[in-house]
């Protein structure tokens, strides 16, 4: 298992006795529950990619891929492509690749591949064979070799959990968006949807990791702080918080209308702090190095890299994912003349570094090599879109920043947290970020500023227009 230096490994006794053997089912949910066996089809957006010799627009290859599931010891399942979906033969994709295997269920992932034609193409796909039913075939849309992608933009796919009893049944759930924006798909498709973070919200109203009576909810009750960061990570935790990131994706991901949306417009998504809980990597080094933390760390991310990259820790490298140690950013071409970067500011954040320098090194590498190869066919890139969780412009608001760090202060003087519903300190960054944006202190400032410097540098040597997306 390849780790970035952020997550310790598992401990030896919590290890499963090999990695293809599922975990125990998961225990009676006390939230809100969905069978895995519910679960649609996941579609993921790889990146558009000229081929040999093809940058002229006359040879673009989309690409892909496809996370499903099948109860644990049975057969892989089979996906084919109906291209056009009117024709009346499939072709198979690759074949399966088993992720990984949890709570009874072993979830495969299809790479798929499109020659990119003339003009927009519709692709369907089944899971199962090309003998399915044509109504449960899922359909989406690629561009034309040589057009750029239709692109959505969206960001926080859920409710925080201070949200009142009863608001979101009235709100209509997470649902009005994307009503609104399969609406809109369907009157000009979509090629691609880009998630800005928090696709799941894992404190939120409906599942929250740290919920009263959870294994973490008990641990947020011991008094001393000291106390909290000795408590080790046992096979118990293991279980009932590798159990709970799993359920909520199971939850989440059948949720309507977004469930259709998952599999129907391909998607690239971006973890944020919501996809672990409030604030993760920006509390004190007394708190983020406690084992309970970093490893709930570790297992968020397990299941952020299965349920929206369709990897693991040790295969992310190997798909479009940057390698460990340079954190979990992408960068995918969206077209010929168009890419789109989006940066881990999660998984190696601390209180005083939101991107590690080497994994900053890393991206603008791709960078450069990026525009190198535009730069050697035509067309070049033109337009450069930053996906940054993190608030590249906002006001500053000093005062209320100040008088925050003095409450946070005050109260880890006392070596105690005065408890409303649940500890503070687990919400002061929240707190910071909703009323005065110091998440980002003087070094985070100027860490922001040498990168946009850079950015406008790249910009300017490479006549490339950067749109932050947030």
């Amino acid at each position: 298992m390849s780790l970035p230096a952020a997550f310790p490994p598992p401990p030896a006794s919590v290890l499963p006795p090999s990695p293809s053997t599922p975990a125990s089912a998961p225990a009676a949910p006390t939230k809100p529950f969905r069978d895995p066996g519910g679960l649609r089809p996941i579609l993921r957006f790889g990146g558009l990619r000229p081929k040999s010799g093809g940058a002229d627009g006359r040879g673009w290859l989309w690409t892909g891929s496809v996370l499903t599931s099948a109860p644990y010891d049975s057969p892989a399942p089979t996906l084919v492509l109906f291209t056009p979906p009117e024709a009346a033969a499939a072709r198979a994709s690759a074949p399966a690749v088993l992720v990984t295997s949890y709570g009874g269920w072993s979830y495969y992932r299809f790479d798929l591949a499109v020659d990119l034609g003339p003009a927009a193409q519709a692709i369907e796909y089944a899971v199962g064979g090309s003998t399915v039913p044509v109504e449960t075939r899922f359909r989406f849309f690629v561009p034309a070799a040589g057009e750029d992608a239709n692109t959505a933009f969206w960001t926080c796919n859920g409710f925080g959990e201070g949200l009142k009893p009863g608001v979101e049944s009235q709100l209509g759930g997470i649902q009005p968006m994307w009503r609104d924006l399969l609406k809109r798909h369907q009157e000009r498709p979509f090629h691609v949807q880009i998630g800005g973070g928090d696709q799941l919200y894992a404190d939120g109203y409906s599942h929250s990791v740290f919920e009263d009576g959870s294994i973490l909810g008990k641990w947020l009750q011991t008094g001393d702080i000291n106390d909290r960061a000795n408590v080790e990570w046992t096979s118990e935790f293991e279980q009932a918080v590798g159990d709970f990131y799993y359920l909520a994706y199971i939850y989440h991901f059948q949720e309507e209308v977004f469930s259709e949306a998952l599999a129907t417009i391909p998607y690239a998504f971006v973890c944020d702090d919501h996809d672990i809980f409030d604030g993760y990597g920006s509390y004190p080094p007394d708190t983020m190095d406690a084992p309970v933390i970093r490893n709930t760390g570790r297992l968020a991310y397990k299941f952020y890299l299965l349920f929206q990259h369709h990897t693991s820790f040790a295969e992310a490298g190997a798909l479009d994912l940057f390698p460990a140690p340079a954190g979990f950013s992408w960068l995918k071409r969206l077209g010929p003349t168009v890419a789109a970067l989006a940066i881990d500011n999660r998984s190696q954040r601390t209180e005083d570094r939101i991107v590690p320098e080497a994994c900053m090194d890393e991206i603008w590498r791709r960078l450069d090599e990026l525009a190198s190869e535009a730069e050697s066919d035509a067309p070049r890139l033109r337009h450069l879109v930053v996906v940054a969780t993190v608030p590249v412009v906002y006001p500053r608001m000093t005062l209320a920043g100040r008088v925050m760090d003095i409450v946070a202060s005050m109260a880890k003087s006392f070596r105690y947290i005065v408890r409303i519903g649940t500890p503070s300190w687990l919400y002061r960054d929240a707190l910071l970020r909703e009323q005065s944006n110091p998440e980002i202190n003087r070094t985070q400032i100027t860490e922001r500023d040498a990168m946009v410097r850079q950015l406008q540098e790249y910009a300017q040597r490479h006549l490339v227009r950067v749109t932050f997306v947030s």
